[in-house]
């Protein structure tokens, strides 16, 4: 990647990508974290713009948030006022906000910074995990109703830190298998694996 010029351009919304078109006859609505904001990458070579090409369709990308609770909002106002005939609802770093709180306390249990024993963790991990499951049932419910017309797709990651079962019925789960490369800051997926994740949201889209 270093011999690609890669650039980041904001619509007017403050958003990675074109600027929207609300009159489009086909839209697609992207609400996530950095995955979907393809972060290392140029913007063709990004899962919103590799879909968006697939259906000759407009589209928003509202991503930029750490959490999915954070998207509340965004989507409530920008994405409704938007209208999507698809909404895809990506990977964010956690589920809530106060999942930063866990990290915390794994981060400075290895540093030796807290004294916390195996069974108040294991509380802790289980109480995070059965809320963070609680929430997503409450957020699925949510989309469903603010977009009621749009066919709904989850793009799910699951952590090493908040793993949990989730009962969403729509969805794409990320696996190993699909990370085949890394994209310019090797934190972030590359374009390999942007289209593989692509191909598998649209073959769930189709679905429906």
């Amino acid at each position: 990647w270093d011999t690609v010029d890669i650039q980041y351009t904001w619509n007017s919304l403050g958003y990675r990508g074109p600027e929207p078109d609300k009159t489009a006859k086909k839209k697609i609505l992207f609400a996530g974290g950095s995955l979907l904001i393809g972060c290392g990458l140029p913007l063709e070579g990004i899962i919103p713009e590799i879909i968006a090409n697939h259906y000759n369709a407009d589209y928003l990308n509202i991503s930029d948030y750490d959490s999915l609770t954070e998207l509340v909002d965004p989507l409530q106002t920008v994405g409704v006022d938007y209208d999507p005939d698809i909404l895809v609802i990506g990977d964010t770093r956690f589920i809530a906000e106060n999942n930063w709180l866990m990290a915390y306390i794994k981060t400075n249990l290895k540093r030796g910074r807290l004294d916390i024993g195996k069974q108040e963790l294991q509380f802790f991990n289980e109480t995070f995990n059965k809320t963070n499951n609680d929430i997503l049932k409450i957020f699925e419910g949510y989309v469903n109703q603010l977009f009621p017309k749009a066919n709904v797709v989850f793009l799910i990651a699951p952590r090493k830190n908040f793993k949990f079962e989730n009962d969403i019925k729509n969805k794409v789960t990320i696996t190993r298998d699909m990370m085949i490369d890394l994209s310019r800051d090797n934190i972030h997926p590359g374009f390999k694996t942007h289209q593989v994740i692509a191909q598998k949201l649209i073959e769930k889209i189709d679905e429906k």
